[in-house]
């Protein structure tokens, strides 16, 4: 049977519970007569979960993402005749031959602000700049690493008690709208959008730099102390990149969350100053103290109220 050329044939590529979302709003929205979800490719580990998650959509074919996967790439059967390749919480570098099989070409949802924040957990970072606003950005796939130009952007604030978690979730809630936008315009046969980045302004975080900053230099300011701890905070979920960390005299102690202290006094940085049930008091490289209020350490978590039981004595020098 040829295929109905009227169908746009789509193929996702990503993982978890919002690329699970983003399916289902394709098969659940009405309007979208004239798309068609063609294939998934996921994770090996989560290839159980999609099709859990899709039991109604049987016929779905559900491929591992190394088929795919720059270096990796072979010629599956589920990527034949297809339009348009939308990448979605993928953490995968899809091979450059995939993306010329479409007839349109590929799609990538990318949690960040382009092009002054491509690479990877570049929202982690926008809270450590102290960045008041951040935005998703959906653009094709092209040249470099999220480099293509641009579909559409959306812009939202960054609170200033905003989490890594909270971010990223901003961040997936503002794409799926976005991706709506798409679909709709994919089902109206309306060209996307081609906006070309300005490359000038480009910055780019690789995995590796966020991977290795999780250690606490008490020379910085404590506002910055707790930027760096609010980032890496995926509560209840652990962090995908690094656990903020400094050392003491009986070990590594981990720091979960923290609030600013008091302009300082004495001390000089990294000196506990005082302790209550409330937290540890510690002296940074500016004005304002930091108290640590949830810490782990050799594997046991205190937080307020009972940080006092944690070991730590007024005195101690950390890091």
């Amino acid at each position: 049977m040829m295929n109905d050329m009227s169908l746009k044939r789509i193929v996702f590529a990503g993982g978890g519970t919002p690329l699970v979302k983003l399916i289902k709003m394709v098969y659940e929205t009405p309007n979208y007569k004239g798309v068609e979800v063609a294939a998934a490719f996921v994770p090996e580990t989560e290839i159980d979960f999609f099709r859990h998650s899709f039991t109604n959509q049987s016929s779905l074919p559900i491929e591992t993402v190394s088929h795919i996967e720059r270096g990796r790439f072979n010629r599956h059967h589920a990527l034949h005749n297809c339009d348009y390749l939308v990448s979605f919480n993928n953490m995968f570098l899809i091979d450059d031959k995939v993306v010329e099989l479409f007839r349109y070409g590929g799609i990538n949802y990318h949690a960040g602000s382009l092009p002054e924040y491509a690479g990877s957990y570049t929202y982690q970072w926008a809270i450590r700049n102290n960045e008041t606003s951040f935005a998703s950005t959906v653009h094709w796939i092209e040249g470099q690493a999220d480099a293509g130009p641009i579909i559409c952007k959306r812009v939202f604030p960054i609170l200033p008690y905003e989490t890594g978690l909270s971010l990223l979730m901003k961040c997936t809630d503002a794409a799926i709208e976005m991706m709506k936008e798409v679909f709709h315009d994919i089902d109206s046969d309306k060209p996307l959008p081609k906006v070309p980045q300005d490359l000038s302004r480009r910055g780019f975080y690789s995995i590796r730099d966020i991977m290795n900053s999780g250690r606490i230099d008490w020379n910085s300011k404590a506002d910055e102390i707790g930027r760096l701890v609010r980032a890496a905070d995926f509560f209840p979920f652990p962090s995908p990149t690094y656990e903020p960390y400094t050392e003491t005299r009986t070990g590594i102690m981990k720091v979960l969350k923290t609030s600013l202290g008091r302009d300082q006094l004495y001390g000089s940085p990294g000196t506990v100053i005082y302790i209550d049930n409330n937290g540890i008091e510690v002296t940074a490289g500016s004005m304002k103290s930091l108290i640590l209020t949830s810490i782990v350490i050799d594997g046991q978590k205190f937080r307020s109220p009972n940080v006092l039981k944690s070991g730590i004595k007024v005195g101690d020098c950390l890091g």
